[in-house]
């Protein structure tokens, strides 16, 4: 009976995640949703490592940006600075701290 609970709770949490993924989907300006549809004219390593090195940050976070390798990792994915990025369920709020 617990197992059927648990699987049903599961079903709920997945719908609502799936939900609110195509709300937010939906309410994102097409250029947001285009990552090609405007290349950014700046160098985004620079821009990057200041931040990273920024007195913003706590010291805590910024000792775990050797683990993380938040640079190359937001590169990866093609953050710009003329984007904006929606973080869900943001735990400690690392990646918030570097994109604020």
């Amino acid at each position: 009976m617990k197992f059927a609970q648990n699987l049903t709770h599961r079903q709920s949490l997945l719908k609502a995640l799936t939900l609110a993924i195509l709300v937010l989907a939906s309410v994102m300006p097409p250029t947001v949703l285009a990552n090609e549809s405007q290349k950014a004219t700046f160098n985004s390593t620079t821009t990057l490592q200041t931040i990273l090195k920024s007195s913003h940050r706590s010291v805590a976070n910024r000792d775990r940006d050797k683990y993380r390798h938040p640079a190359q990792t937001l590169q990866f994915f093609g953050l710009r600075p003329n984007m904006t990025v929606v973080e869900l369920w943001p735990g400690n709020g690392w990646y918030t701290e570097i994109l604020v």
